[in-house]
């Protein structure tokens, strides 16, 4: 059952720690969850399982992986023994669903057919942990995450056995543990703000300037991106694994031994998954409207989200307004030029994030984009061709060089401004 953040008196706000908990969101590391990964099943017979994902990209280059799990025996989850197994069957599992659609594009058509020994289980997983069909940005970036006997990071799973890959995985989860201080300092404003004391402004001020730095630090974080990722290595060699079945007029087909198998469309991995810039959106008051799209776009995003985030972002809407709580204190004449300067430079912090995610996305998505688009254009016929791809990812918008997803992504830099006080 879900916290009710409405409850102020005797219910979990008093105690966000274990508010967060109610939605499987750590107050250290945000919605990266709690601690590591585990990599191995307790019980052996999963082991095929656990050998193919870690031979992903053999597989793949060697054209084995359909045949591999074509052959793969009959096993259920029933067997799996807790939480965290559940959790490493879904990224695995998930992985292989991907890669066995995609693998090998450029010189193979899709193929939207998983085989009974993957899809069976997988669906059963998905619905047992309430989360999205395939992968999404929870079981690409926050939950794929290991940190060995030596504090070396690194990823359970991934499709192309490279640096990169990682690079880009740990820091989307570094950016989203950079971010935990914002959320949980902005839950006890929202909380704070109810109140009517005098030292309420003082309280409200600086948690709004600890949220100001945890972004601070957001960007500093997402900046790293460039530091261990070729923009043609994410654009050619990983992305493609990334998107979602949109380019699927018939969906994915999940073969479950029953006489009608089922269709389903599968959602992809994307940053716009981040649980942690919606819910600072909400706490803040940034508004999305809904004649631009982006209200749209923002719910879209939720559908790529574990049940329990998600179930976040709706029940935080009841908590009281911080916006409105400044604005109070500005019509009482309290004084309150500093706060509102504090509370606009949160937003302005916010507001310089999206700026820097403007920048990735341009150098990582937009930029390989514009380079292959003349020979995406004259091979449109061609199945391997990602003309045919959704090149965003998950429900994201296509367009050339991602031009509608750029689109949205600089409006919502923009609604940071009119969320501005003063």
């Amino acid at each position: 059952m879900a916290a009710h953040p409405h409850d102020h008196h005797h219910g979990p706000l008093l105690y966000i720690n274990q508010m967060l908990d109610c939605y499987d969101i750590s107050p250290i590391n945000g919605f990266a969850c709690g601690g590591t990964s585990i990599t191995t099943f307790a019980d052996p017979s999963f082991k095929p399982w656990l050998q193919t994902a870690s031979n992903l990209p053999n597989l793949i280059s060697s054209k084995k992986l359909r045949s591999t799990i074509d052959s793969w025996p009959h096993l259920s989850p029933e067997q799996l023994v807790s939480l965290e197994e559940y959790r490493l069957a879904y990224l695995l599992l998930g992985h292989l669903v991907h890669a066995y659609i995609w693998a090998n594009l450029a010189e193979e058509s899709p193929c939207p057919r998983i085989p009974a020994p993957l899809a069976r289980p997988f669906l059963e997983i998905v619905n047992e942990l309430e989360v999205p069909l395939g992968i999404c940005f929870a079981s690409t970036a926050l939950w794929n995450y290991t940190l060995d006997s030596e504090g070396k990071e690194g990823c359970v799973v991934g499709f192309t056995g490279t640096s990169d890959e990682v690079h880009f995985n740990l820091t989307s989860r570094r950016v989203e543990v950079a971010g935990a201080e914002a959320l949980t300092a902005a839950l006890k404003a929202a909380r704070v703000a109810a109140r009517t004391d005098k030292e309420t402004v003082a309280e409200v001020q600086k948690l709004l300037k600890q949220v100001a730095q945890s972004l601070g630090q957001c960007k500093v974080e997402l900046l790293k991106m460039k530091d261990g990722l070729d923009p043609a290595i994410f654009y050619h060699r990983l992305r493609p694994y990334l998107v979602s079945s949109q380019a699927l007029p018939d969906g994915v087909v999940f073969v479950t031994d029953t006489d009608a198998d089922d269709r389903y469309q599968l959602g992809g991995s994307t940053g716009g998954q981040s649980s942690l810039f919606q819910a600072l959106d909400i706490l803040l008051g940034v508004q999305h409207s809904d004649a631009s799209g982006r209200a749209q776009f923002v719910q879209s995003m939720r559908r790529g989200m574990p049940s329990g985030h998600a179930r976040f972002l709706e029940d935080i809407r009841v908590l009281p307004s911080i916006r409105t709580f400044v604005q109070n204190q500005v019509k009482a004449e309290n004084g309150a030029e500093e706060l509102v300067a504090t509370f606009n430079a949160a937003l302005d912090v916010l507001k310089t994030y999206r700026d820097s995610h403007v920048q990735v996305v341009t150098l990582f998505v937009v930029t390989p984009a514009g380079k292959t688009a003349a020979a995406d254009g004259n091979n449109a016929n061609n199945p391997g061709s990602t003309a045919n791809f959704d090149e965003s990812g998950s429900t994201e918008p296509r367009g050339t060089g991602g031009s509608e997803l750029f689109s949205l992504l600089k409006g919502m830099r923009e609604d940071m401004k009119e969320a501005r006080l003063g």
